[in-house]
């Protein structure tokens, strides 16, 4: 018996499930029980049909109803019954709907879901940006080549060369920078490529811009936050916000007194305006001392993963960046404050930016450029 698609069916298709089973299919494309004789080689499992009855199989597009929106079946699971010793349970089919923002289970009990209609591939794959093989790096190269400013060459080495699963990840990734609007965005972007589903997250992400970022983008980071001294929450607020490098400049007697004089106390940060001539020695011993650098990145890496943390796992908004330059500005700051101790919440730590939203995004993208020529091109 062949059903309308041509492909082979079992006995038990008369029922309307093009299914005989005796335990859970879980979409992989193996059935747990025996087929009837009558199968193909190119059988594929079903787990029902849409509104129009026509036959779904996993990775069919569908449009999802009364939202309209197209996405494509990535698993599905049967519940064959209660097992022995198990909670009862009846029979229901379990579906799920992926695009690239939504994802949906659909459920029946009688193998048809009539709150989704079958939709062609080639709409579909145009509808939700995925794409086949040879597509897919196509796809790929452009938004290396858009997204992290990949010349040509490059891009399509790494595009050839990523495994499955860090291609759909890295699609994933710069789908998402792509449309960030806040700092916190531009960090998740970089920690996605680094550290999912790995710990500790924040030496990834310390070793990541440690090892492909650029000197210059370096120490423009380390200029562009400076922070205080954690301070429990209602006490008063240490005043001056240093940069994490200032501690190890201020030590380099020598150093400050042959090229600034005798320190007395007025040697003051600055992270709106970066000029070797300012009051702040910090970023002129920086690039004197090169061997400073990475020492102190672990450290201001480690402080904004501090402000992610606060963000997400604490719900205390940060602004970590500085409003954009108002025309004919030389440098502007902003002051904020973040919960700095996980273990202790009144425990708060204050900085300062000068860095924008755009200039951070900026060094972040060039940054896993690096990592990505230098990991698959």
């Amino acid at each position: 018996m062949r059903n309308e698609e041509g492909r082979g069916a079992s006995r038990s298709e008369k029922t309307g499930t093009g299914v005989r089973q005796t335990g859970t299919e879980t979409g992989t494309g193996v059935v747990s029980a025996a087929m009837s004789d009558e199968a193909h080689e190119d059988w594929v499992p079903s787990p029902g049909h849409d509104r129009n009855r026509r036959r779904l199989v996993k990775r069919d597009f569908v449009r999802v109803y009364p939202a309209g929106w197209v996405g494509q079946i990535v698993r599905w699971t049967q519940f064959m019954g209660s097992a022995p010793g198990q909670p009862r349970r009846g029979f229901e089919t379990v579906m799920t709907v992926q695009s690239f923002d939504r994802m949906y289970e659909a459920r029946t009990r009688h193998f048809v879901f009539d709150e989704l209609e079958y939709v062609p591939e080639e709409e579909g794959r145009a509808a939700t940006g995925v794409y086949l093989s040879t597509t897919w790096q196509s796809r790929m190269r452009e938004l290396l080549e858009e997204v992290l400013g990949m010349d040509g060459a490059e891009a399509e080495r790494v595009a050839a060369a990523l495994p499955e699963l860090d291609r759909f990840r890295l699609d994933a990734a710069l789908r998402f920078v792509r449309r960030a609007t806040a700092p916190a965005e531009v960090f998740f972007f970089a920690e996605s490529l680094v550290a999912a589903k790995q710990h500790p997250k924040c030496a990834r992400v310390k070793k990541l811009f440690r090892d492909h970022a650029t000197t210059e983008d370096k120490i423009e980071l380390l200029a562009a936050w400076a922070f205080t001294d954690p301070y429990r929450f209602g006490t008063e607020a240490p005043f001056a916000a240093r940069h994490v490098m200032y501690a190890d400049c201020i030590v380099d007697t020598d150093w400050i007194t042959e090229n600034w004089g005798e320190e007395d106390g007025y040697l003051g940060c600055s992270t709106a305006v970066r000029n070797l001539g300012s009051l702040c020695p910090c970023e002129r011993w920086l690039r004197e001392k090169p061997a400073a650098i990475d020492k102190a990145l672990d450290v201001l890496i480690g402080h904004l993963c501090d402000m992610r943390h606060s963000l997400v796992h604490e719900s205390w908004p940060v602004f970590m960046v500085t409003d954009p330059l108002p025309p004919e500005s030389s440098g502007s700051s902003m002051r904020d404050c973040y919960p700095c101790a996980p273990e202790d919440l009144d425990i708060f730590r204050s900085y300062e930016s000068g860095i924008t939203f755009e200039r951070f995004k900026t060094i972040a993208a060039a940054t896993v450029r690096n990592h990505l020529v230098a990991k698959y091109a």
